[in-house]
């Protein structure tokens, strides 16, 4: 793969990928984290609300910021605190629930940044015949990335 363009969508479907299947773990270990933190069910529901309404919050941010700055940066930026924050929620001890959905709201804000971004970077890198394409390959993760969570 000599193609600098296609080599970063491949780079970006990883990151997808990822993406997708850490956004589905939390679903799919929803009991242990209800015991761990002694969460009852409406902390158990508002643990997904915290990260989508910091997602939707932020993307219009990251948006406006992708058209004035350097979409790269700002990218990886998101994708290293999003990383950050994934490793912090490893460690929240149970006593401290709200720290956990204090790093749940960042992922969202993490995650905000890679999916409004990466696929104006896409469009960006091919013309109108190869860009469908990538995107197509870039947004194949999303059903990628959450299977793979059955097969454990």
């Amino acid at each position: 793969m000599e193609d600098p363009a296609k080599r970063a969508v491949w780079i970006l479907f990883l990151a997808n990928l990822l993406n997708y299947m850490d956004r589905f773990t939390v679903a799919g270990i929803l009991t242990h984290i209800t015991k761990e933190f002694h969460l009852s069910s409406a902390q158990t529901g508002l643990l997904q609300t915290v990260f989508i309404i910091a997602y939707m919050i932020a993307a219009p941010v990251f948006g406006y910021l992708g058209d004035r700055y350097s979409r790269k940066s700002i990218m990886i930026g998101g994708i290293i605190v999003w990383s950050i924050s994934v490793f912090c929620c490893t460690f929240v001890p149970s006593n401290l629930p709200g720290l956990f959905f204090f790093f749940r709201a960042i992922v969202g804000v993490g995650e905000a940044s890679y999916a409004v971004i990466a696929p104006s970077l896409i469009a960006d890198m091919f013309s109108d015949t190869h860009r469908s394409t990538m995107l197509m390959f870039f947004y194949i993760a999303t059903p990628f990335g959450r299977y793979n969570l059955k097969l454990y």
